[in-house]
Order: C-alpha cells, then sequence, then structure tokens
C-alpha cells in the first residue's frame, strides 16, 4: 500500500474540514509564538487614525495662525478609517506641504521615527484668511496714490495659487 502525500489527503476534505484545519494550524503558530489566539489582534496595537486626522488638523491651524492669519477653515481628507499603522513610540511629527503658506487643497505629511517608521500624506483643504491691501476706489493708470486710496480687507487668500500683493 503506498503512502499517500498531504495534498491529495488535505483536498480529500470538505471545505469545511480544510478551514477548520487551517484555523487550528493556525492558532497552534500563534500559541508557539507567544500568543493568545483569541486576543493577538488587539495585542498589535494600531494607530487611531482618527485621532491622528484630529492632529493634522490642529497642526494646520497652529502654522496658518502663526503665519498672521486672521482666520482659518480646515477640512480633513484621508486618511482612509479602514488603514491599519502600527502605533508609534515617538511622538508624530507633522510637516506642511504648502510652500506658499496661502492654503488651498494642500497635504500635511504625518511621520513616525519610531521603532516602526512610517510616513503617510493627510490631504486637507485649507481656507486662509489674512489682511489684504486693497484699492477703495477705481484708480486711473499713472495716478499717485494717498493714504486714503487704500484699505484693509480680510480676504481668502487660499484662492490666489501664484499668491497676492
Amino acid at each position: 500500500m503506498g503512502s499517500r502525500s498531504f495534498y491529495r489527503v488535505f483536498f480529500s476534505f470538505t471545505e469545511s474540514r480544510r478551514h477548520h484545519i487551517l484555523k487550528t494550524l493556525a492558532n497552534l503558530a500563534l500559541i508557539f509564538c507567544g500568543l493568545n489566539p483569541s486576543n493577538a489582534r488587539s495585542e498589535m496595537e494600531i494607530e487611531n487614525v482618527q485621532q491622528l486626522r484630529l492632529s493634522a488638523q490642529q497642526y494646520l491651524a497652529s502654522e496658518y495662525r502663526s503665519a498672521d492669519a486672521a482666520r482659518v477653515d480646515i477640512k480633513m481628507g484621508g486618511p482612509d478609517m479602514r488603514m491599519r499603522l502600527a502605533r508609534c513610540d515617538q511622538p508624530i511629527t507633522f510637516n506642511l506641504q504648502d510652500p506658499t503658506n496661502n492654503g488651498g487643497n494642500i497635504n500635511v505629511r504625518a511621520s513616525c521615527s519610531g521603532t516602526s517608521m512610517w510616513t503617510i500624506l493627510v490631504p486637507a483643504q485649507a481656507i486662509v484668511f489674512r489682511p489684504v491691501p486693497v484699492a477703495s476706489r477705481n484708480l486711473a493708470r499713472g495716478e499717485l496714490i494717498a493714504d486714503d486710496d487704500i484699505t484693509v480687507e480680510i480676504l481668502n487668500v487660499s484662492q490666489y495659487r501664484q499668491g497676492y500683493g
């Protein structure tokens, strides 16, 4: 009588029996690695993506306010709430990806430089309002401008991609 291969024996079982065998083998592997199979997922520390998004929003607000913004409205995009990042054992660092510092559709780079290193871009829309000098009346070409010809208004500068002034 010849010996049968593991492959033939394994695939002769029903689908539910094969699933049960694989699940048992996976649990045994977890036990041998020193993990409890019932809470192996909970032992793995995952970064709270909602908290990461909130921290990025607070970082953006403080960055634009420190750059003389009169008002800042921030709408955060991703990251995807299903994302599973390893918990960072160091403080997460944020870096604004906005060279003009005028807002608009921007990205915030969130980085972990701890044991489990990762970097993601968090998209956001920053609507930044700043005091901007504007003409108080129509001015003709070549006309000398007096102090009362200029007023300061709080304007949305995020719509000016090439800057203003």
